[in-house]
């Protein structure tokens, strides 16, 4: 239970079906507060509440690899970091610790039961789909989820459905960015974190033949398809990330049409309902390589099984998937189902 919306709507929604609801929040950056407002909230609602200090916990499971992942020179996404690290299998944990039989949160994606297998998919709300944010979870995981908020339409009914009990939270704003980022500025976090105080290291714009473009401040926290504006002779023209090289401080820049490609190789291979033949042999499937990016069609193909017998994916589009970036997930689905996922990496 975060305190806001969904998770506020999640716990009414399951305590009005029968369930015996325990909320559970984890403090993940030292905020008391949060806890206070979150136990008022659990007290109204005449449920058990825990408050959880998990900051050092969070620190080193996902703050940590966010910043290793960038200083590699690529981009990670923390709320993926967050749920497979923290948030489920804190869930699970706590489960287990007292007594629950289930871990319900606030996502917005649906849950199909065939038999003894448990398929997830894709929200009635496409707009405010989460699927992408859990692809990692395992079939035994899912048999033991939750969504409540898997048959609302749309936020406005999640809103509705609470405005009665809690009309202040009914009308609050959603979060934005990333939670632990202080006014959503990357590059400040990024270089205090990873430089201290000192002075970032100057660095050089290129273009793809390595020509000289320009300066820049540092080339950490540049991420691919993100637009740069050079200043030259003939006034300021606009380029594109393509690349960046953290060993030579180069950010390397090209046009919006450098961006494309239509094969893309991920690794850390997640699947849930079909095996890897079956994904191989499958060729009506659509995938993304971030939450809100558009979907396209494409086809599996085996790239690589290294001496560990860990899989390698190539992905191949019908259409070119512009700047997937390396450390992002790239998330597989069958229609509304949701069948695997993997990083997104470059050989």
């Amino acid at each position: 239970m975060s305190g806001g919306i969904d998770s506020t709507c999640s716990a009414i929604r399951l305590k009005k079906q029968g369930y015996q609801v325990i909320g559970i929040s984890f403090d993940f950056l030292g905020n008391p507060l949060l806890g206070r407002d979150v136990a008022a909230i659990a007290n109204a609602m005449g449920i058990e509440h825990h408050f959880i200090d998990c900051k050092e916990l969070f620190e080193d499971q996902v703050i940590t690899p966010f910043l290793e992942i960038y200083q590699r020179g690529q981009t990670p996404n923390p709320c993926l970091i967050c749920n497979q690290r923290m948030k489920f299998p804190l869930l699970f944990k706590w489960a287990k610790h007292l007594g629950c039989d289930w871990i319900a949160t606030g996502h917005y994606a649906r849950l199909e039961k065939n038999g003894q297998q448990t398929s997830l998919l894709k929200s009635r709300d496409i707009n405010k789909d989460q699927s992408y944010f859990l692809y990692h979870l395992s079939q035994e995981d899912l048999s033991r989820l939750l969504l409540p908020l898997e048959d609302f339409p749309d936020k406005e009914a999640v809103r509705k459905a609470i405005e009665k009990d809690f009309p202040q939270i009914a009308k609050g704003s959603e979060s934005q960015g990333i939670c632990f980022i202080p006014e959503n500025n990357h590059v400040r976090f990024l270089k205090e974190r990873c430089l201290g105080n000192g002075p970032a290291r100057r660095g050089v714009f290129v273009d793809l033949q390595g020509n000289r473009l320009g300066a820049h401040r540092g080339a950490l926290g540049y991420t691919p398809g993100q637009a740069v504006t050079i200043a030259g002779k003939n006034g300021c023209q606009e380029y594109f990330v393509c690349e960046v090289d953290l060993l030579h401080n180069w950010v390397i820049l090209g046009q919006d049409q450098d961006l494309y490609q239509q094969s893309i190789l991920i690794t850390d291979i997640k699947l849930n309902g079909l095996t890897l033949e079956e994904l191989i042999r499958e060729s009506n499937l659509t995938f993304k390589v971030c939450c809100k990016g558009e979907s396209y069609y494409g086809r599996v193909e085996l790239h690589h099984v290294d001496q560990e017998h860990a899989i390698r994916l190539k992905v191949i589009a019908k259409t070119c998937v512009r700047a997937p970036a390396v450390g992002q997930a790239l998330v597989i689905y069958k229609g509304h189902r949701l069948i695997g996922g993997g990083l997104i990496y470059q050989d």
